[in-house]
């Protein structure tokens, strides 16, 4: 983004091109950006014609990065079922009757959240990295930038999400955020993720939460 040197225009002037082709901007359309805390641009645009917002961002497709097989075999993440399957529940799926684990888990902490009414999971700490439950994410209908703000008790860091060959999403760097919060044997992490508003589940915000044994 540039200004004007003669008034308060702003102009977006590197990366307008790759905007045009990934959305494949072929004629008039109406866009609108937001700009939010974190320095990010968000921007949905509207179909020609009938001025209808598009449903899902291609900006969560644009920004991914995929790993390679060679970058999944130097560090192994527990499969999901044996990671965040037994304590993982969605809201929208608390209200069927099952009194699992899960449902306990989130019941007990989900008084940490900022918004009990946010997609929240438990952090395997003994990873560099922790996969992102599938479940949360097609329940949510979630999509991710390619570098998400992450949040703790100290301040905001960046950290990469990265989405491998078999659909995994993943976010890195939570090696860092446990030594920094002096994290010990016992404690709970949990992971509170925030969305912008109307854009359909773009996850704007990680919030980290210590749960202290």
């Amino acid at each position: 983004m540039t200004t004007n040197g003669e008034s308060d225009t702003v102009f977006l002037r590197d990366g307008w091109k790759k905007i045009v082709k990934d959305e494949n901007l072929t004629e008039p359309t109406f866009l609108v950006f937001e700009f939010d805390d974190s320095c990010v641009i968000h921007f949905c645009v509207y179909e020609h014609g009938s001025m209808c917002k598009r449903m899902r961002s291609p900006m969560g497709k644009e920004v991914i990065e995929v790993e390679s097989d060679e970058e999944n075999e130097e560090e192994v993440v527990e499969d999901e079922d044996s990671s965040t399957k037994g304590f993982y529940e969605s809201p929208r799926r608390k209200n069927r009757g099952d009194t699992s684990r899960r449902c306990w888990y989130l019941n007990t902490f989900d008084e940490y959240l900022d918004n009990k009414l946010n997609p929240s999971f438990p952090v395997d700490m003994t990873q560099k990295r922790t996969r992102i439950p599938a479940v949360l994410i097609n329940d949510y209908n979630l999509t991710f930038p390619n570098l998400v703000i992450v949040r703790d008790k100290i301040g905001k860091l960046k950290r990469r999400i990265s989405i491998w060959k078999n659909g995994s999403v993943c976010l890195n760097g939570i090696d860092s955020i446990t030594r920094r919060n002096h994290v010990k044997r016992g404690d709970k992490m949990l992971l509170e993720l925030k969305t912008v508003d109307g854009y359909h589940g773009l996850v704007r915000e990680i919030k980290v939460h210590i749960i202290k044994c």
